[in-house]
């Protein structure tokens, strides 16, 4: 997907089960202090199997990652 970009969760409380953020927005919208970002969840931390058709498993530095897309937020953007 263009334009997409992966970060790792700044986050300490949240980073053992959501090690990457996706970032999602256009680049179009960067004069705006937030970005909207999916968690990528390790699956195990999911509770059970995805729903793939929206929540796509996709692999990144070799692990499994499940895109949870109910759960995407604006986060503040430090650029």
């Amino acid at each position: 997907m263009a334009g997409c970009s992966i970060h790792e969760n700044p986050n300490p409380r949240t980073r053992a089960a959501v090690p990457f953020l996706l970032d999602v927005q256009s680049e179009a919208l960067s004069v705006l202090g937030s970005r909207l970002v999916v968690p990528l969840y390790r699956q195990e931390a999911t509770g059970g199997a995805p729903i793939t058709r929206l929540c796509p498993v996709v692999s990144f530095q070799g692990q499994a990652l499940v895109a949870l897309v109910e759960a995407s937020a604006s986060v503040r953007s430090y650029q």
